[in-house]
């Protein structure tokens, strides 16, 4: 039978998702309550808005403090965006446009990577590229070496045991940086890469035989217990898509499904509540919190709680007598974002692309923040952003007679951090700035001069805002669940979902959120 009150902690996407998923599945007598500590709901995803007036610009540009685009392999996603009546908002980018298919490496010097077999096979004329395809030769031609007692390893020992040490510090850090803004000494493979590992074993011991083993068995079709969705025609108009957002940023989804829930009779959304203890009773779960200055409890007690919020702000909250382990093993990353907005230049700043990003240094990552107000030496990549418009950007507002004023202004953002330490505080950023800006004219291979003064400057410090799955999370997660489960003394009356138990991407969480309110409904 469903629950009659279902609680639901944190308003980010986990969290409105499974209210969502909850509002939409179970019966209008039930309750859903979602508490969410801030003023407002879709946690790291942001996407502030400039008005013309701010940067000189007509008419608003949006710029993205976290996640920034979207893949349509997320079926969740997807049906989020039908029902939403979200697909007249989208910003769609085809496989064939140089925003999914030029991406870049610092290496030294910027180097574009390999997009196709004829680029793969010609890499070797490239001096920064050369140790590719020897790399993925040995990897396909190697034996299996996986230890038997292996059971679990980081993600760089993983791909240095098929590809080589040189292999996985340029390439593989590079990617992890971009991904997880982590150390790929630390990360678990099974917990970041499951395919890869599960590839390796069809693969009998080869990751690429077992990627191609994979491909020409292909899909049967779909399973007959496979989940159904609510898609309209969108599945449709994504094909040949490679990623999407939406007009007005990411934070349109977030947005969006706050709005929706506002609608539903059975909803009730609570902002700036400050959860400060959850403890299972005999008949529920016992939820107190603190709104404002008071300190109370729901005047109810729930049957069932779904936490979203961060492991480690889940633990404090739960008394010592019903403790749940793991909660903070893994560590996170913290990510610096620095959004520019420059005039129109008579020619790119930029090449064409997506962006860029820079591996782990030979030298490794510096103990402790260097003295000084240079922080590029704790830059992760860098975005194109004016590849994905997320407005339809006109033009600067000029003199008509200025020969750029047909071209569009360009927005980059840095990311730093991660695996680098950061001063605390930081320093101004007007101090910040001009260092940066030489290093990104360095990385550009253009002359500092050739950067023009930002007309915009927005700085973004997220907190721990990507989990680092330490080697062992899967199996950590499973004693978790067992902890919560039936034969214990939550007897499976609280769930706990979101980036920090299994997967970080946007897809990973809805997914999550949607079977987490199926699984309960249908009890």
């Amino acid at each position: 039978m469903p629950p009659h009150t279902v609680v639901v902690l944190g308003g980010g996407i986990s969290g409105l998702s499974v209210a969502f998923y909850l509002a939409r599945t179970l019966p209008l007598s039930s309750r859903v309550l979602l508490l969410e500590r801030s003023e407002r709901v879709g946690g790291y995803i942001r996407s502030p808005a400039l008005a013309g007036d701010a940067a000189q610009l007509h008419p608003r540009v949006t710029l993205e403090a976290g996640p920034r685009t979207l893949r349509p392999n997320s079926t969740a996603v997807l049906e989020l965006i039908n029902v939403l009546g979200l697909e007249s908002s989208l910003i769609t980018v085809t496989k064939t446009d140089p925003a999914a298919k030029a991406r870049y490496m610092y290496m030294p010097p910027l180097t574009l990577l390999p997009s196709s077999l004829a680029s793969l096979l010609a890499s070797p004329l490239n001096s920064s590229l050369r140790p590719l395809l020897p790399a993925i030769f040995r990897e396909i031609t190697a034996r299996s070496n996986r230890p038997s007692e292996v059971h679990d390893e980081s993600v760089h020992a993983f791909i240095a045991r098929r590809f080589g040490e040189n292999f996985a510090r340029q390439f593989l850090s590079t990617i992890i940086h971009g991904v997880y803004a982590a150390d790929s000494r630390r990360l678990s493979i099974r917990a970041a890469f499951p395919s890869m590992w599960e590839a390796e074993e069809v693969g009998n011991g080869s990751i690429l035989w077992g990627f191609i083993k994979q491909a020409i068995r292909g899909e049967s079709g779909p399973a007959a217990d496979a989940p159904t969705y609510d898609l309209g025609s969108i599945e449709s108009k994504m094909r040949g898509v490679s990623i999407f957002t939406f007009q007005g940023g990411m934070e349109t989804l977030a947005r969006s499904l706050y709005d929706w829930l506002l609608t539903r009779p059975n909803v009730e959304v609570r902002l700036g509540v400050d959860i400060t203890s959850i403890e299972p009773v005999e008949n529920g779960i016992k939820v107190n919190f603190l709104v404002e200055t008071s300190t109370g409890s729901l005047p109810f007690l729930p049957e069932r709680v779904i936490s979203t919020i961060p492991l480690p702000i889940l633990e404090p909250l739960i008394p010592t007598s019903h403790k749940l382990p793991h909660l903070t093993h893994n560590s996170a990353s913290s990510v610096t974002v620095i959004n520019f907005v420059f005039p129109p230049t008579p020619k790119p700043i930029h090449p064409t692309g997506f962006g860029y990003l820079i591996p782990r240094p030979i030298a490794d990552y510096p103990k402790e923040a260097p003295e000084g107000t240079d922080m590029s030496y704790a830059l992760l990549g860098t975005v194109f952003d004016d590849a994905i418009p997320t407005t339809p950007l006109e033009s600067v507002s000029v003199e008509p007679s200025d020969s750029s004023s047909s071209l569009q202004p360009s927005r980059l953002t840095c990311m730093l951090g991660g695996p680098y330490p950061l001063p605390s505080p930081l320093p101004p950023l007007e101090d910040i700035v001009p260092p940066l800006l030489r290093t990104l004219a360095s990385h550009l291979g253009i002359a500092p001069t050739d950067i023009p003064e930002p007309l915009h400057v927005a700085i973004h410090e997220q907190k721990d805002c990507i989990p680092t799955y330490d080697v062992g999370h899967v199996e950590r997660m499973r004693e978790l669940s067992v902890a919560l489960g039936d034969g214990g003394a939550w007897r499976g009356r609280m769930d706990v979902i979101g980036t920090g138990v299994g997967g970080i991407s946007v897809g990973d969480s809805v997914k999550a959120a949607r079977e987490t309110a199926l699984k309960l409904s249908q009890k």
